[in-house]
């Protein structure tokens, strides 16, 4: 086919035959990320971290609630052990609050000071006279 005459449109020839219409495209893709994409293994192994965190940051809270009620049910009588047992929670709670990117401290932070202003005290966790006091009947 001679094409002697070009137009602006460039799918379309005008020639000596007539008017010819012609698309051109091209289309690659690479068979093994067709059917394999190594960014999945990235996903995935993501996903295995996120969760090996959950439950890493589950078993440090319930240490950490299980160190409050004991400090609770039987404070420490002597200095040493009161200390020991008050730096350790502060350990598993700066431990949780990394884990979290900082929300439990902001949790920590925002239901002490709704207590304070609804007129409650907080709970202590060397608190003797609540954990000594019998129930009124």
């Amino acid at each position: 086919m001679n094409f002697e005459k070009f137009t602006d449109k460039f799918w379309l020839r005008k020639g000596a035959g007539g008017t010819a219409y012609e698309i051109r495209g091209k289309l690659s893709w690479n068979l093994p990320q067709l059917i394999f994409n190594p960014e999945e293994l990235d996903v995935a192994s993501l996903a295995g971290l996120m969760e090996g965190i959950l439950k890493e940051s589950t078993r440090l809270y319930f240490m950490r609630r299980r160190l409050q009620v004991d400090m609770i049910l039987s404070p420490p009588t002597d200095r040493a052990s009161l200390l020991s047992k008050q730096l350790r929670l502060e350990e598993l709670t700066g431990l949780i609050d990394a884990m979290t990117g900082g929300w439990f401290q902001r949790k920590l932070t925002q239901a002490f000071s709704t207590s304070r202003r609804k007129g409650k005290k907080p709970a202590k966790a060397s608190n003797k006279k609540a954990a000594a006091k019998p129930a009124k009947k």
